[in-house]
């Protein structure tokens, strides 16, 4: 999974600051440059597909060599799809979005229907479902435990990131690049690279952050529904139900990287939350000056132990997944 030639990478903008320079922001570092015009407007055209030494007469190719030798210093081009950002992580893009008006309007509408929506639909699915459990049947379908996971999965994952882009694009935040990934070698999931930075309100980015889970227990809602109103697919809609439950649930753990960690640090105004807990649990002085602030102080304490829990929780709900799928076989 190789371009042919070096792909500039999807992360970066381009702001004009004068007749003559161009700044160059990578919002997956937060690095900025400054190019002169000319060299900005040849960065852009590589596309993957162009050969760079092609693409302008009036570059020679010592200077195209300067130029391609210091974006890959700085990782600004990639020559793979395929994408390694830590041992055992790999990204895979499947969709570059061009959000033209049409898309905006649609990613807008999306997200109101999400709000509106996605917690009547939890709560009249599963409710339904728990009324009419006794009516579900198990086993008409040859394999609908594991078309069930893999629905489930595939519809969690995908939509997932469908909510957390268009909520960003409906506040104002860019989004480069939607895929798929893996994790730690074992856990499969999806992925956007989007920044928030021009997000300012903070209950847009409280929900920038929660579309993905408000998707998934919209989705459990609905195929929990759909097995008590077609009982003779109950099977293969309730384990997609269960998945989207568990992936609601997996996200909103209040460990590093996952959106409950993200929406906790905007409700309290603390960066990184789980970095401050772990300071608290291993620092005995930190602790001793919390308990001098009577009842808050020992609140803190015991919030950061929770946060400290949740780290380890992340090597179990793997293994729980890894289980899941054997009992579908």
């Amino acid at each position: 999974m190789k371009y042919p030639y070096p792909k500039l990478t999807n992360t970066l903008t381009f702001r004009r600051t004068s007749d003559e320079d161009v700044e160059i922001t990578d919002h997956a570092t937060g690095n900025q440059y400054s190019f002169p015009i000319w060299d900005a407007w040849y960065a852009k055209q590589l596309d993957g597909y162009t050969d760079p030494y092609a693409i302008a007469d009036f570059f020679t190719r010592e200077e195209v060599g300067e130029q391609l030798a210091f974006l890959q210093k700085y990782d600004l081009i990639r020559r793979k799809r395929l994408r390694s950002t830590s041992i055992g992580t790999w990204m895979l893009p499947l969709v570059i979005p061009k959000w033209t008006p049409r898309a905006r309007r649609f990613a807008r509408r999306w997200n109101l229907l999400l709000m509106l929506l996605w917690l009547p639909v939890f709560v009249l699915g599963t409710a339904l479902f728990w009324v009419c459990e006794y009516r579900v049947e198990y086993g008409n379908i040859p394999g609908g435990f594991i078309i069930g996971f893999v629905l489930g999965l595939l519809s969690g994952l995908i939509l997932h990131e469908c909510g957390h882009a268009f909520a960003g694009v409906t506040y104002g935040g860019r989004v480069f690049e939607m895929g798929v990934m893996v994790m730690h070698f074992i856990a499969p999931g999806a992925y956007v690279l989007a920044c928030d930075d021009t997000v300012k309100g903070r209950g847009q980015r409280i929900q920038l952050y929660a579309a993905g889970v408000e998707t998934n227990f919209l989705l459990t809602g609905l195929f929990l529904g759909l097995a008590a109103m077609i009982p003779w697919a109950g099977d293969l809609f309730m384990i997609a139900g269960i998945d989207n439950l568990v992936l609601g649930l997996f996200n909103l753990l209040l460990i590093r990287g996952l959106d409950g960690a993200r929406i906790l640090s905007l409700l309290l105004g603390i960066e990184e939350p789980v970095l401050l807990a772990a300071r608290v649990v291993r620092s005995r002085r930190v602790r001793q000056m919390l308990r001098t602030r009577g009842d808050h102080g020992y609140a803190v304490i015991g919030v950061c132990y929770v946060l400290r829990l949740m780290q380890f929780l992340l090597p179990l709900v793997y293994l729980m997944t890894v289980l899941e799928v054997a009992s579908c076989f």
